[in-house]
């Protein structure tokens, strides 16, 4: 079975979609402060919850130089965001003496209130490395947060960045949010059992309370694959479905034509074989004109055999038939 190019272009185009979709995806779950594009835009992004890293190799190798790139985060009116980090290892610049980070050297990590209004005050929080403690979790007052990531141009091969999962919330319960067992925030169900742990006490990726959850088994699936390896199951399913029914049309299209055109043609009788050898002449006994034959014309006469028919002169021609010995009626030439 041959694809036309007008199934290779369908599935080209499928497969392209998806897998921007699945990039996309990809992309807003696991974001990166420092991308191709930070020195020059800001990005804001509005999930409901994040994992946000300094670079891609985080933990692994440095993070760049020279960089200054700045992230949004925006959460619905009326609630808050959480940021509770999971990694942090920057260019040691703290100020033991003044118990703060350099506010001109070093690498830093600044939060800001109130977006892009609260970049023009001092920020909120600033964490850099070297001062012996580990970055405690911070909640905003707003809805919405900037978090500036500065590296200066001293290169060290030490220093591997951040990472951090902010949470969007709410300080009281309500029918469609989990509250954490600290009592601290209610955060949307859907983040709840997704193997990110949001709560600052864990309390929402419990056990028992993921055990419960795991009973839906389409939820199971996805939980244990996956969701970009599900997205990428369903379209190869999907992609292969639509080329075999459109394969199918077309050869059902194409096998009805051909049985019109075929349908259509009048029909035409074999032509009548005409002789290609004969037996040979000692066989037979030929005739001259001298002798009463055929005016010159010499035929030949079948050896005598009483269920021969019998042989008739006048312009006719005897044809011997090999298979069955019998002679064919006589045919004018």
């Amino acid at each position: 079975m041959r694809l036309s190019k007008m199934d290779i272009k369908l599935s080209l185009f499928i497969v392209i979609l998806l897998s921007a979709l699945v990039q996309s995806t990809t992309e807003i779950d696991n974001l990166y402060v420092q991308d191709v594009h930070c020195d020059d835009r800001v990005r804001n992004i509005t999930n409901l919850s994040a994992v946000i890293s300094s670079h891609r190799s985080v933990t692994t190798s440095p993070y760049h130089l020279s960089k200054d790139c700045i992230v949004l985060i925006s959460a619905p009116p009326g609630q808050q965001i959480n940021l509770r980090f999971e990694f942090f290892d920057l260019q040691p610049s703290y100020d033991k003496d003044n118990k703060r980070c350099s506010p001109i050297l070093g690498d830093k990590l600044m939060i800001y209130e109130r977006g892009m209004e609260g970049l023009a005050s001092p920020p909120e929080r600033t964490y850099c490395g070297g001062s012996g403690v580990f970055p405690a979790d911070y909640q905003s007052t707003s809805n919405v947060l900037g978090v500036r990531f500065f590296s200066d141009n001293i290169a060290s091969q030490k220093d591997y960045g951040f990472r951090f999962t902010y949470t969007t919330f709410k300080s009281e319960v309500s029918g469609d949010c989990f509250m954490c067992s600290d009592g601290t925030m209610c955060i949307n169900s859907d983040v709840v059992c997704d193997n990110i742990k949001n709560c600052n006490d864990d309390s929402d990726e419990a056990v028992d309370l993921c055990e419960a959850e795991s009973n839906n088994i389409i939820k199971e699936w996805i939980n244990w694959l996956g969701l970009e390896v599900v997205i990428v199951i369903a379209a190869a399913v999907g992609l292969v479905l639509i080329v075999m029914v459109v394969t199918c049309f077309i050869c059902c299209c194409g096998c009805c034509s051909r049985k019109e055109k075929r349908d259509s043609k009048p029909y035409r009788a074999p032509p009548t074989p005409r002789p290609t050898s004969f037996p040979s002449q000692s066989n037979f006994s030929s005739y001259s004109s001298a002798s009463g034959g055929t005016g010159g014309r010499p035929y030949f006469q079948p050896p005598h055999n009483p269920m021969y028919p019998p042989i008739q002169n006048g312009g006719y021609s005897v044809v011997y038939n090999h298979d069955n010995g019998k002679v064919d009626f006589p045919q004018k030439l």
